[in-house]
């Protein structure tokens, strides 16, 4: 089972790098541009609209990955969990630990 909670642990990670904004990005005078992904110690807040994927490994009976978009009310619905998650106004780091949290030890034992 500590198999599966690395897995998971690795999956909100993958998680974590599909989420994104797009902001305008401030004129670079040397020419050229760098696109800078999203991390888990990122700052940026998430927002509704914004697509999550998670991604469980080990596990047969979710799709994998699992994509959603935040709600206008700010929430997404992960498999197996009864009851929604507020993402909006979340760092990428928070929601991963919400997230670690209501799936260890209640859905996946360890």
């Amino acid at each position: 089972m500590k198999f599966v909670c690395r897995g998971l642990l690795f999956a909100v990670v993958l998680f974590a790098a599909g989420c994104g904004t797009t902001r305008p990005q401030p004129v670079n005078q040397g020419g050229g541009t760098s696109d800078v992904p999203l991390s888990v110690n990122s700052t940026d807040s998430l927002e509704p609209g914004n697509h999550i994927t998670i991604t469980f490994s080990g596990l047969s009976t979710i799709p994998v990955p699992y994509v959603c978009r935040i709600r206008e009310d700010g929430t997404i619905s992960p498999p197996y969990l009864k009851t929604p998650v507020t993402a909006a106004g979340k760092t990428i780091g928070e929601l991963e630990s919400e997230l670690e949290q209501a799936y260890v030890p209640d859905i996946y034992k360890t």
